[in-house]
């Protein structure tokens, strides 16, 4: 990214992740530091310093910024993107903290409405069962028949938006792709069954926590391989 304001006297060049440039490009751009003028400033930024070339380091005055902490990131998540904070600080928690992939994360993301349930299928990958029912737990669905129905019926709905994904990727963004691939296609259908099902046993006043647990459980069963963060 280039910018010029009219109260500097100077060009800036910011260059984001610099580590990612290839060894042909870090060259390039080693004769471009060496040749550039003085009223041009660049700016490199990198969290991975060790892929840089020695060469361009040489030629650069390094500033080291400490790590953004959780209460930094989540005020600017809240309010940007409006999510529920227990979300919020899950997707921190998976990208490490690090703000590019967070907003990364959030911009792949088909809709924000799909956020809450891909976290709650993580929950379940990580055995963090609490998690998982602690999330229906927050929509009223442990108590409420209609909470319980509206949810059910958004998880049918998610896991055959996931099995459109499965058969062709570009339906979906990469977090969708990414968990669609974990979960065979099978799992899918014996999930997006039972949420039919379990509309039937919540009208019928079945134990909503033992309904909502058997899903958990299933869901756990369904992943045919490790998922990514």
């Amino acid at each position: 990214m280039s910018q010029a304001y009219p109260e500097i006297f100077k060009r800036v060049v910011i260059i984001s992740e610099a580590d990612c440039l290839n060894q042909e490009s870090q060259n390039m751009l080693l004769k471009t530091l060496e040749e550039a003028s003085e009223n041009i400033l660049f700016i490199l930024i990198t969290d991975k310093a060790q892929f840089l070339l020695p060469t361009v380091i040489s030629r650069c005055w390094e500033i080291k910024f400490g790590p953004l902490v959780e209460s930094d990131i989540l005020p600017y998540i809240e309010k940007n993107f409006r999510i529920q904070r227990d979300v919020a600080q899950k997707i921190i928690k998976n990208c490490e903290n690090n703000l590019a992939e967070i907003l990364d994360y959030l911009s792949e993301s088909e809709s924000f409405e799909e956020i809450p349930l891909i976290e709650l299928f993580r929950s379940i990958w990580r055995n963090e069962y609490y998690s998982a029912m602690q999330f229906i737990i927050d929509h009223n669905a442990t108590q409420e028949k209609k909470n319980a129905l509206n949810l059910m019926k958004r998880l049918q709905m998610f896991s055959q938006d996931l099995l459109s994904v499965k058969h062709n990727v570009s339906q979906g963004g990469s977090q969708m792709v990414n968990l669609s691939k974990n979960i065979s296609k099978q799992g899918f259908k014996e999930i997006s069954s039972y949420c039919i099902k379990a509309e039937n046993f919540i009208k019928n006043n079945i134990n909503l926590n033992l309904v909502w647990m058997n899903l958990i459980l299933l869901i756990r069963k369904s992943f045919i391989k490790p998922i990514k963060k």
